[in-house]
This record gives structure tokens, C-alpha cells and sequence, in this order.
């Protein structure tokens, strides 16, 4: 998913929704289990695309939406901001910080 490849909102959300499951297994890794999430409390996205690209907030739906399935609305949606950038390190197109809330 590189915007300047011209690939399309589609592959650009399975790339934000793959982030989302990395996500949710680092969460589980810390906590022992997603059953401890109280709730999504933000998150911060960065997607890599051209200066003319003004649709980065579509791309993070993919995470937004995942993190809805897993926990619900009430639990999984959170604050949310998506920021475009010329480049990522090691050539990743997409990166989030979310903020988690645990018991």
C-alpha cells in the first residue's frame, strides 16, 4: 500500500486492518488477554501517500473497524488522527500508536 503506486483505499484498509491484528496480538502479549481492554482510548496513524492524496483518514478505517469488531463500539472506538508522510522507516506504508486502557 503506497499511494504513489496508485493502489487504491482498498488494499490501503487491509494494510491499516493488518496492522490492527498486530496490534491486538502485541495488547494480548502485554496483558495476557484482550478480555482486560477497558477501551480504545486514541489512535495516531501515519499513511504514507503524495502531497495531493486528502483521503488518509479513509485508510485508518481499516484499524478503526477491526478494533469495533474485536471489542464493540463502546470499547473499540476511540479518538483517532491519520497524518500523511512522504516515508516510514524500513519502507512500511503504514504505522499507528494507539493508546489502550486495561483493568
Amino acid at each position: 500500500m503506497v499511494h504513489r503506486a496508485v493502489k487504491g483505499l482498498r488494499d490501503d484498509d487491509q494494510a491499516a486492518r493488518r496492522t490492527g491484528l498486530n496490534v491486538l496480538g502485541g495488547i494480548r502479549q502485554a496483558v495476557g488477554s484482550l478480555d482486560r481492554v477497558k477501551g480504545i482510548v486514541r489512535s495516531l496513524n501515519f499513511v504514507v501517500c503524495t502531497p495531493e492524496f486528502e483521503e488518509v483518514h479513509k485508510v485508518s478505517s481499516g484499524l478503526s473497524d477491526l478494533f469495533v469488531e474485536v471489542f464493540g463500539r463502546e470499547r473499540g472506538l476511540g479518538g483517532r488522527a491519520t497524518i500523511g508522510v512522504m516515508a516510514l522507516a524500513n519502507g512500511v506504508c503504514f504505522e499507528t500508536w494507539v493508546t489502550v486502557e486495561v483493568e
